[in-house]
């Protein structure tokens, strides 16, 4: 018999923990994918929006995107390649119009870096408990999906695996991560992430945004060779010094870039909403969208932004009681909304870093 506690279920309220969090990311992931392929793809057929050079299905040497990317030796993925490419290289180009689709670029896949450094990293606390050694895995496969039918539809899923194994104790509950595991991440962060993303908003070129589409692939290939060739610390702790480093240069380096776009754009208001929201509509003609560039632009703002309000509820699940939910909330909605979605969640996590030393430092002292 379960007890019970104010006339509720300590088991009711135990599942609660879990089917919320559950309910709500998932049901982001449902709403985005309305938007993206329900709502938003029909339009390339309807104003006859398509890539000024098409992807053909065998190489033939015709097509600026499909190319032999690996020698022709992965002809699938080579083929698969071609029109995330093709989706991706109008718009990056150093040229393109309206000005701001670049500032977006830039903003935008900069402050995603925060959100591809926190799924390694929580996926990183689960090789003590669900998954073992095969942690890695789990955001490089998460990852490599979301290339292919964006972030804001299959990254609620890999929230909603950490949070639940957390919540259904599949997870100890000061879960540990080895330093070593610290620093392959900030590692795999700065040669598969930051590296290919310059290359791919300032070279501007096909193997740059080729690059950049198998970013999870290279970061968990860095990350695991690290931690292959790394000696690991006999006492793991919850708390991690690299982790927490590594989220403070983020705040740091994130707020920087965001103030920079606030003061380029003179404090400018609507300039700045461009840049980071895309355009409250679902109805576009013509005059919104008149060429292919215009299409993945809103495309990105709608997914990006859809990315950053799924992490900011995904981390509610980080509080251990109602106050830090409101806590974290208001900081999200007050400051965090001035200084940038990606500085807003880098200090998120590192009060998370923070309150995992703390309830580690308590399980020791007891």
């Amino acid at each position: 018999m379960s007890r019970t506690l104010g006339g509720c279920s300590i088991t009711s309220a135990k599942a609660l923990r879990v089917l919320l969090p559950a309910t709500v990311l998932l049901g982001l992931s449902y709403f985005a994918h309305t938007v993206v392929f329900d709502i938003l793809f029909p339009y390339i057929n309807d104003l006859n929006l398509t890539p000024v050079v098409p992807c053909p299905a065998e190489y033939d040497g015709s097509s600026m995107y499909r190319r032999q990317y690996f020698g022709g030796l992965l002809p699938g993925l080579e083929r698969s390649l071609c029109p995330l490419v093709a989706f991706f290289y109008p718009v990056v180009q150093a040229d393109v119009k309206p000005h701001y689709y670049r500032e977006f670029m830039i903003a935008s896949f900069s402050n995603f870096s925060v959100v591809v450094c926190a799924t390694f990293v929580e996926a990183s606390r689960m090789q003590r408990g669900l998954i073992g050694p095969f942690w890695i895995l789990l955001p490089v496969l998460t990852g490599v999906v979301y290339q292919f039918i964006t972030g804001a539809v299959t990254l609620p899923y890999l929230w909603t695996i950490i949070i639940v194994a957390q919540r259904r104790g599949l997870i100890k509950s000061a879960p540990s991560i080895d330093e070593c595991d610290g620093e392959g991440i900030a590692l795999g962060m700065l040669l598969g992430y930051v590296v290919p993303t310059y290359l791919m908003l300032f070279h501007s070129d096909i193997p740059s945004i080729v690059a950049w589409q198998i970013f999870p692939v290279i970061i968990g290939a860095v990350c695991g060779v690290y931690i292959l060739l790394r000696p690991r610390s006999n006492k793991p702790s919850a708390y991690n010094n690299t982790i927490q480093t590594t989220y403070g240069i983020l705040f740091i380096f994130l707020t920087l870039i965001n103030f920079y776009f606030i003061v380029s754009n003179n404090f400018n208001l609507t300039k700045v909403i461009n840049i980071w929201f895309p355009p409250f509509t679902f109805r576009f003609n013509s005059t919104i969208l008149q060429n292919f560039a215009d299409f993945s632009a809103i495309v990105l703002q709608w997914d990006l932004m859809l990315i950053f309000g799924g992490t900011c509820l995904a981390s509610l699940w980080f509080a251990k009681n109602i106050k830090q939910v409101l806590a974290i909330a208001a900081w999200y909605v007050g400051p965090g909304l001035l200084l940038g979605p990606g500085p807003a969640i880098a200090a998120v996590l590192m009060w998370r870093e923070g309150e995992l030393r703390r309830q580690n430092e308590k399980i020791k002292g007891e």
